[in-house]
């Protein structure tokens, strides 16, 4: 029982680290992209464009699959924002104006 939690607790550090290192570094200022890379993802993405819907989900879950997790935590960072929803602008507005006069 004691070896499980200590693995339990090293798991959790692990991650916290990553998310430090997440938060502190952006990969964008950090590296520098190669002029091959650069050229070779634009052929990327013209392929993408040219498939379906399903076929771009298809091929961004492999790539994540083959991700790490360090990896996925930097995706995430990047995902939550363009996640996140503004309910209160998709409301009516006199709902908003009667949410405000509540207060």
């Amino acid at each position: 029982m004691k070896v499980i939690d200590l693995i339990t607790i090293d798991v959790s550090l692990v991650q916290v680290q990553s998310i430090a290192q997440i938060k502190i570094s952006s990969p964008s200022k950090d590296v520098k992209l190669t002029e091959l890379y650069l050229s070779q993802r634009e052929e990327c993405f013209r392929l993408f464009d040219s498939w379906t819907e399903c076929e771009q989900v298809d091929v961004v879950q492999h790539l994540l699959n083959r991700m790490c997790h360090h990896q996925h935590g930097q995706i995430n960072m990047f995902l939550k924002p363009k996640l996140q929803r503004d309910f209160i602008s998709a409301l009516p507005g006199k709902i908003v104006y009667m949410m405000v006069d509540l207060n």
